[in-house]
């Protein structure tokens, strides 16, 4: 899921996109840029083949072609959406709550997982477009970054998550 703030946020989107990956896309900007947005989605998905579903007036969820249908209420999805609208969107996490909530996630808990991934997703796919080499495609840094967080929620390393995350992006990328 990524909240886009304005038009240049939806660099990450196309990104995620172009790696196979659905996307559950809320709007928080200015009308002209949701528009801009909206336009740009309906160009990729008519020239991608991909689908596009409108959730709601501020969510659209995007499938690349060839993706198999995603389960939003199942998956959990639905229920993140809801959560963004409830208030100004994700909350920060503190070093504490991410203690916490890494134990939960190693045993099972989806929300554990979720409250984690929601956290530094985002984070750790603009690190890795920043940091990319230019043999390294955008799609294929933004899939290293996120196999990098989830490997992390569920072995994680002594210390910070974010201090891992950033090193084990730069040994994935970085020759």
């Amino acid at each position: 899921m990524i909240v886009v703030r304005n038009f240049t946020d939806i660099k990450v989107v196309t990104t995620i996109l172009q790696a196979a990956h659905p996307v559950l896309i809320v709007t928080r900007t200015s009308e002209e840029d949701e528009r801009r947005v909206l336009d740009l989605l309906s160009g990729w998905a008519l020239g991608s083949g991909g689908d596009l579903d409108r959730i709601g007036p501020n969510t659209v969820f995007a499938r690349p072609a060839n993706c198999p249908a995603v389960p939003l209420g199942r998956s959990g999805l639905a229920s993140a959406v809801e959560e963004v609208f409830a208030g100004e969107g994700p909350r920060p996490l503190s070093r504490d709550e991410e203690e916490r909530l890494l134990p939960q996630a190693v045993r099972g808990s989806v929300s554990a997982r979720r409250r984690i991934t929601d956290s530094y997703a985002e984070l750790a796919a603009l690190f890795a477009l920043k940091i990319r080499p230019r043999s390294v495609s955008e799609a294929r840094a933004v899939r290293l970054a996120e196999e990098e967080l989830d490997r992390l929620v569920r072995f994680p390393t002594k210390g910070p998550l974010l201090v891992s995350l950033v090193e084990g992006i730069i040994k994935k990328l970085v020759p």
